[in-house]
């Protein structure tokens, strides 16, 4: 298998990122969009023809580990001007879209502003009706996370969601 070394250098990075600590409790939980992001990584390295292979091989070599409290690749997909950048949003939204699971989550989401980007691009001429509906999915995982006390999450709603009139 020629993407072996891809496989294990990803994985290997996953590995380096999750370290002992001195208290001697256990590692943290890794996040739901880090094991997501991984397992779409790990697809995309074994397609050496897929669109997503040279940026997911970008990102192993740059990095022995991965950021445990960050989005992977976010801003480098949603904010692509290659020649895929479509295809690459829409990967990266769907990675959005189905990693939004658990309060953690939600406060990695909030503390990288992807709602408010989010908002601002399914406004935008640039979105495309498959992006919007992806926008859409997200945006439901964030209230269900995050509830609807968050008086952001009421003025975020009606950006994406106006009034009737």
């Amino acid at each position: 298998m020629r993407e072996k070394n891809q496989l294990v250098l990803l994985l290997d990075s996953l590995k380096n990122s999750i370290v002992d600590r001195e208290d001697g409790t256990a590692p943290p939980r890794i996040p739901a969009v880090i094991t997501t992001f991984v397992a779409h990584a790990l697809s995309s390295l074994l397609k050496p023809d897929h669109f997503m292979y040279p940026h997911v091989n970008k990102f192993c070599l740059q990095r022995p580990t991965i950021d445990l409290e960050d989005i992977p690749m976010f801003y480098s997909m949603f904010n692509s001007s290659s020649e895929h950048h479509r295809k690459e949003r829409v990967w990266m939204l769907r990675l959005l879209a189905s990693s939004l699971k658990t309060a953690e989550e939600y406060r990695m989401f909030k503390r990288r502003h992807v709602i408010d980007l989010l908002v601002a691009f399914f406004n935008s001429q640039l979105s495309e009706p498959l992006s919007k509906k992806i926008v859409i999915e997200v945006k439901g995982c964030w209230r269900m996370v995050a509830g609807t006390t968050d008086y952001k999450d009421s003025v975020l709603t009606l950006h994406l969601f106006p009034p009737p009139h």
